[in-house]
């Protein structure tokens, strides 16, 4: 049995509350595997760093990191507006927090920069 409960966005919004239904034994399979794959890439990554088969630093991590940072959101969000059958009124309200999502994004980017960027650009 599936120990991880999943909640439908779609219920949620027709409802107004989360399903309290369990998860189904398809999503359950799904997680699992998602899950799994993680685990193997992880172990790959581990196991041939130290074998020496390649050399993975501190700045490929980053590097990776930042662009799954960036792609989530995005297959996240196209997600929602594919395969979700959404009303008008609640794709406009997808809409206004998808924006609100990335000016926030940019603004706590900037905020984080505590003026460093500009010394660097007029300075």
């Amino acid at each position: 049995m599936c120990s991880v409960t999943v909640f439908s966005a779609i219920s949620a919004g027709r409802r107004g509350s989360l399903s309290s239904q369990p998860p189904s034994g398809a999503t359950c399979v799904s997680l699992l595997v998602g899950t799994g794959m993680i685990g193997i890439v992880i172990a790959l990554l581990v196991c041939g760093h130290f074998s020496g088969i390649f050399v993975v630093s501190f700045r490929q991590i980053t590097r990776w990191l930042g662009v799954l940072l960036v792609a989530l959101p995005i297959i996240y969000f196209s997600r929602l507006f594919v395969t979700g059958q959404w009303t008008r009124t609640e794709r406009n309200h997808l809409i206004v927090i998808v924006i609100l999502f990335f000016f926030s994004i940019f603004y706590w980017a900037a905020a984080d920069q505590r003026g460093s960027l500009l010394m660097h650009v007029c300075g």
